[in-house]
């Protein structure tokens, strides 16, 4: 937009709040790049990448929380057909049983985090520094 680019959904998609739906943010995304005529490559390709990289820097930024971005990449993990990018994240939600159910001493001596939002923090950042989608 700084350059000049100005349409009715980049605006919209640019206000956008980074607890937007992924469904709706797609849906301005790709109104707003055929308006500005851009050429966009097979989505279904990029979009898993990109929309973990989003949620990523939400969370780093404090933007949301660790649990919500965690349940935002199950979420797309089952809504995607159970796409491959998301399946760690799906994993890390399974993990969460160790906090939910055992005593929190033992917790914290097994994963050296005072809290689940510490832990799954660590845990989805360290999903996605060791794969190849950063």
């Amino acid at each position: 937009m700084k350059q000049g680019f100005e349409t009715e959904h980049l605006l919209i998609l640019a206000s956008l709040a980074y607890e937007s739906d992924a469904e709706e943010i797609l849906r301005y995304f790709y109104v707003a790049v055929r308006e500005l005529n851009i050429a966009v490559p097979d989505y279904r390709l990029d979009v898993p990448k990109h929309h973990i990289a989003y949620l990523i820097n939400a969370v780093n930024m404090g933007y949301l929380s660790a649990q919500t971005t965690l349940d935002h990449l199950c979420s797309a993990y089952l809504e995607s057909g159970q796409k491959d990018d998301y399946l760690p994240y799906y994993e890390v939600a399974n993990s969460i049983d160790l906090y939910l159910f055992e005593n929190p001493l033992i917790f914290k001596r097994k994963t050296d985090c005072d809290s689940l939002e510490e832990y799954l923090l660590l845990e989805i950042n360290k999903v996605y520094n060791s794969s190849d989608l950063n």
